[in-house]
């Protein structure tokens, strides 16, 4: 029974290590980005929690942008992902093309018609 306790509790810790979770503000909201992995080259699958005074904004418009500016010899790039709301937590899915810095930029548009803006940026 405790080795089994322990192979249990060794999992969890491996899973948290690799998990990955951002927090930043959108205007007077706050919002919480979290992956079970951290972002990769590649598909990426995340779920974007955004709050006002600590309540969900339900049935929201969220819409996420991933971007990578101009550099010498690569021209910016854009990502937009694709979201689907569960209870106040929208998940969603981006394929990242290449290493580095993305900038993320979230909107959300509540159902009473406010507009909150945010951005982080994210290191691959």
């Amino acid at each position: 029974m405790k080795k089994s306790a322990l192979i249990f509790l060794a999992g969890a810790l491996a899973f948290s290590l690799n998990a990955y979770e951002l927090k930043f503000k959108a205007s007077e909201t706050d919002i919480s980005l979290k992956s079970s992995n951290k972002f990769i080259n590649g598909n990426n699958k995340f779920s974007i929690a955004p709050t006002l005074h600590g309540k969900a904004i339900k049935g929201a418009q969220v819409k996420v942008k991933f971007f990578m500016p101009e550099m010498p010899g690569m021209p910016a790039m854009h990502e937009s992902a694709k979201l689907e709301e569960k209870d106040g937590v929208y998940e969603g899915s981006v394929n990242l093309p290449m290493n580095g810095t993305w900038q993320i930029k979230v909107e959300i548009k509540s159902k009473d018609g406010h507009v909150y803006k945010g951005k982080s940026s994210v290191d691959i």
